[in-house]
């Protein structure tokens, strides 16, 4: 990003966050359902629960990312800001997790929905 100079190149900055989440929220979604299917064939009921801490697992990596840069790099001189970034990193982290944990498991209920309205009832 240090190569980029000049205003006409800010836009880029944005629209390479819209992909990188578009990417994001695609692999989220893929490997919920890919996890989902497993979980059907091998007739597992609580399928639900399994789908929702993968999504929601991304919050966990996401805190772990937050205590890294906690203990390497920040330097906290005053105990407002441990008590700011502490708050900030669970809430941003939380947040997060819900967000991914409710993108999976709609994605799963709606990929069962599409395969069990496929099978006959005879």
């Amino acid at each position: 990003m240090s190569c980029i100079s000049g205003a006409q190149y800010i836009t880029l900055v944005y629209w390479s966050f819209y992909v990188s989440a578009i990417m994001f929220v695609a692999v989220v979604v893929q490997i919920s359902i890919m996890q989902t299917y497993l979980l059907v064939c091998y007739e597992e009921h609580r399928w639900w629960w399994r789908c929702w801490a993968l999504g929601a697992s991304t919050g966990f990596f996401m805190i772990m990312f937050f205590i890294n840069y906690f203990i390497l790099k920040l330097k906290v001189a005053h105990l407002t800001t441990l008590i700011v970034y502490t708050v900030f990193a669970g809430v941003i982290s939380l947040s997060l997790s819900l967000m991914t944990g409710a993108l999976a498991l709609f994605a799963s209920f709606a990929f069962n929905r599409a395969i069990f309205k496929k099978v006959s009832i005879d």
